[in-house]
């Protein structure tokens, strides 16, 4: 598996109260804590913002070392309606989540389409309460050799997010020869785009390894646009984080970088802690993370209560 393994997927969301709860009881992620310090004029040269001030949310499922952010921002206050992004609109347009009771997640919610696949390997997809789309998986997509879980109890595990991108293959260059993901097997054929109202519209795919996480890039023939003038704290899915325990992944990646046409913004650093956010040549947010096992413990990652 990769050196970087894709340890968070963050989102930008109007309410602090129900969206992790619809999460939480949805689902079944437990709750890991929530930050109010990241904010100022340190946060928005972090984020590339004009002022950041947040709060956060996380949320874990049954992997070690993964989590959802969910971020609040109060300034620059969120702009747009995630509920009208398709899945093929440029960004990050959905992630894909595997349930241990598929059934029970289907009684609890409003499909956008029809459930695909024969028992065993059923989805379904429905937006959160902030316009999300969320694919729910009866299957559970691994690569060879990944870990037990840590948290089997907990009925639901992250397992993808899509990125759509305008060049796929510049996009594939980007995340195995810079980031050193390893090439997957698809996670979706032609028949999974209905399950966004998309069934019938040309697109191409290429899965990614980055550690027990998919990243999928997506290419549609005639993708939507960003919105002019779009920014982080726009309401949707913001970025991925790329992380590793130790720090030699960390500074390899951004050796490799050099001279890609990449955006970096300031690093934060401290003891057994680096964190920076990156730019691919397409203009799509990475979080970089080097964060040892002390200092995660402060960030999330792990249930509270």
């Amino acid at each position: 598996m990769a050196d970087l393994e894709l340890i968070q997927v963050a989102f930008s969301i109007r309410d602090l109260e129900g969206t992790p709860a619809w999460y939480r009881d949805t689902f079944g992620y437990l709750d890991a804590g929530v930050h109010t310090e990241f904010r100022g004029a340190d946060a928005a040269a972090v984020q590339g913002l004009p002022a950041s001030e947040s709060t956060i949310h996380w949320l874990v499922d049954a992997r070690d070392g993964f989590q959802l952010e969910l971020f609040a921002f109060d300034e620059p206050a969120p702009r747009g309606d995630a509920h009208e992004r398709g899945a093929d609109a440029v960004g990050y347009s959905l992630i894909g989540v595997a349930v241990d009771d598929f059934d029970a997640v289907l009684a609890k919610v409003a499909p956008l389409g029809p459930v695909v696949g024969a028992a065993g390997s059923r989805r379904v997809a429905v937006r959160d309460p902030e316009g999300v789309i969320v694919e729910v998986m009866e299957d559970d997509p691994r690569p060879s050799g990944a870990p037990p879980r840590k948290r089997p109890e907990v009925p639901v595990t992250t397992r993808f997010v899509r990125l759509v991108v305008p060049d796929l293959a510049r996009a594939r260059a980007f995340y195995t020869e810079k980031m050193g993901l390893a090439e997957a097997p698809a996670i979706h054929g032609p028949e999974h785009e209905a399950l966004w109202g998309l069934e019938g519209i040309a697109v191409t795919t290429q899965a990614m390894w980055a550690g027990d996480f998919v990243l999928e890039l997506a290419e549609y023939v005639s993708p939507r646009p960003r919105a002019d003038g779009y920014r982080l704290s726009d309401q949707g899915l913001v970025n991925v984080a790329l992380g590793c325990l130790g720090p030699e992944p960390y500074d390899a990646a951004f050796a490799r970088l050099e001279g890609t046409g990449f955006t970096a913004y300031k690093e934060l650093a401290a003891d057994g802690f680096k964190c920076r956010y990156v730019e691919d040549d397409q203009g799509n947010s990475v979080e970089m993370l080097y964060m040892s096992a002390k200092p995660r413990k402060s960030f999330g990652f792990s249930p509270v209560g």
